[in-house]
């Protein structure tokens, strides 16, 4: 299950969280597809809190989110992961929703399917795994690190991930981001593609100023 159809799952069990939401979320989404693209080896990105992003490999992924991310990103020259994410002429969010997978069933932190019962929330399960990898229960994969960085990025990781559920404060939750996030190598492209979108919210103000 790709990144961006992860992240909007979360983002789809908490719509009613505030008004902007849903215009935090499409750059949220945005970068979420360019994290995939990153990690399918098709982009490098440079150091740096907006850094310069190339495509390095244009061959048709056979997945149609992100070829449509990847026909609309340049192939001569590079980009800045600001323009990027200020790029798009149909909604990330319904190329994502009209092309993405069902994905597999929830499950609890061991892996086992969950009891039948009430129908949870879109995103509850993965919301689950974030607060284990918060909680040091089960190591961050690459795509738990670019959830949180996201959350972060966008100021939605109180709303997501609460206080009574991490049991970390405003400040401890974004503390405990950056270190799950550094374990990274500085340098490593999925450093810089972490660091990019824990800063989201600077990103976002400079692609709005660009238009």
């Amino acid at each position: 299950m790709l990144i961006s159809e992860q992240l909007l799952s979360i983002l789809s069990g908490n719509s009613g969280r505030s008004g902007d939401w849903a215009l935090r979320g499409i750059y949220g989404l945005r970068g979420a597809v360019l994290a995939d693209l990153l990690l399918a080896g098709r982009l490098d990105l440079t150091p740096g809190r907006d850094p310069m992003m190339r495509v390095i490999d244009n061959a048709p992924t056979n997945n149609p989110i992100l070829d449509h991310v990847l026909s609309q990103l340049p192939t001569e020259e590079g980009i800045r992961f600001s323009s990027a994410i200020g790029r798009g002429e149909r909604s990330v969010k319904g190329v994502i929703a009209e092309h993405g997978a069902a994905g597999p069933a929830e499950s609890d932190n061991n892996g086992a399917p969950e009891d039948a019962g009430p129908t949870p929330e879109p995103g509850a399960g993965i919301v689950d795994r974030l607060i284990a990898v918060l909680a040091g229960d089960r190591p961050a994969t690459a795509a738990d690190q670019v959830l949180l960085s996201i959350l972060k990025g966008l100021g939605l990781g109180r709303a997501v991930l609460p206080s009574e559920r991490t049991g970390l404060s405003w400040s401890g939750l974004y503390r405990r981001i950056k270190e799950i996030t550094d374990e990274n190598a500085p340098g490593e492209p999925l450093r810089a593609m972490t660091d990019s979108l824990a800063a989201l919210t600077i990103i976002v103000a400079t692609a709005d100023g660009n238009r």
